[in-house]
């Protein structure tokens, strides 16, 4: 029987995915579950093709090395490529401030709000052709959608192999690099450096950098606990 399941699931799920999927799926509804989300990649595959402009940017990213510490990792990604693009720690706070710094015309994210599928993935890339990405998410809350499209871009620019990925709540490796390259990229620790003046900031003083930088309060929380920027009153 087990058996029997693994040749179906190789058949509807990567490899690289079952992971990921198998942190966070029902035992009683694997099935179902499996043809969610195979529903939800036909669905991106359809729909890729409209990022030309990231196939060259994913020839010149670094890859995964295992070895290293994932969150630095994903931290170092989300540097070196603000670099490369001229970004500094400006702020990438809208749909087309983000399209813009990656040269694509829009940020296209595919977005299936389905309840069923939030509790199983936060988001997923792949490619129809190989090169050119889909990115699809369950949010539906803007700076939720740029979150989820970050994290799937990381997995797109920086694997080594297939690139596409399962992006979930997990904390398997996968999912704390680009969980830190999304927070990174979209809340650079430098940029919130800079308006920390005291070893203790305000629930309050993390809502508005929230807010200029078009981020979810707890992105910005965790960036200041993690990079060990200050301490935030009362928060979390």
């Amino acid at each position: 029987m087990i058996k029997v399941f693994k040749l179906f699931l190789n058949r509807y799920l990567p490899v690289h995915w079952q992971d990921d999927f198998f942190d966070l799926a029902n035992a009683q509804e694997l099935d179902a579950q499996v043809a969610l989300i195979d529903d939800a990649r036909a669905l991106l595959r359809r729909s890729s093709g409209r990022y030309d402009g990231l196939v060259a940017l994913r020839g010149r990213t670094e890859k995964i090395n295992p070895h290293h510490t994932p969150w630095e990792q994903g931290y170092q990604v989300a540097r070196t490529l603000r670099g490369r693009l001229g970004l500094g720690t400006d702020p990438l706070n809208s749909d087309a401030a983000l399209a813009g710094a990656f040269g694509i015309p829009a940020l296209g994210c595919v977005s299936i709000p389905d309840p069923r599928a939030r509790k199983l993935f936060d988001g997923m890339v792949d490619t129809d052709d190989g090169e050119r990405p889909g990115f699809l998410t369950t949010k539906s809350r803007p700076e939720q959608v740029r979150f989820a499209f970050c994290r799937g871009l990381f997995e797109y620019l920086t694997a080594p192999g297939t690139p596409s990925a399962l992006v979930t709540v997990a904390r398997t490796d996968r999912q704390k690099r680009n969980r830190a390259f999304a927070a990174e990229l979209l809340a650079p620790a430098d940029w919130l450096r800079k308006r920390i003046n005291d070893s203790w900031v305000s629930p309050d003083e993390v809502d508005e950098w929230a807010g200029e930088l078009g981020v979810s309060p707890e992105v910005v929380d965790r960036q200041i606990q993690n990079h060990r920027l200050a301490t935030v009153e009362g928060f979390g």
